[in-house]
């Protein structure tokens, strides 16, 4: 298993959430509405549909955990790959590895006070 308790405990929460999320929505798209049906409360079955296209979205936009414990993208020109932010321990053991500490991008400032 790689990296620190913390950011293990971390990823740990997040998909949790994430599959908690899914199965709550799964139950509003499917089995709450055929339930509802069968009991001849159409108007409630298309409520529930409603809310859980809400839920759906809420859930894809929860997903994101997956791009914010990666932080990484590739340089332009396809040569390089850039951590943002990366993990203290990570970033040492990358740089005793070869690699390289980025410049810090266009637009940030360089003035350290």
């Amino acid at each position: 298993m790689h990296g620190c308790v913390a950011c293990r405990h971390w990823l740990r929460r997040r998909r949790a959430r994430s599959a908690a999320l899914l199965v709550v929505t799964l139950g509003l798209l499917v089995a709450v509405p055929r339930v509802l049906v069968k009991s001849s409360h159409a108007e409630l079955a298309a409520f529930s549909l409603f809310t859980g296209l809400v839920l759906l979205v809420v859930t894809a936009a929860a997903a994101r955990w997956i791009h914010e414990f990666a932080r990484a993208t590739i340089s332009e020109d396809g040569t390089r790959l850039i951590i943002d932010n990366p993990h203290p321990d990570y970033a040492r053991a990358a740089v005793t590895m070869g690699a390289e500490r980025s410049p810090l991008r266009t637009g940030e400032s360089t003035n350290e006070q």
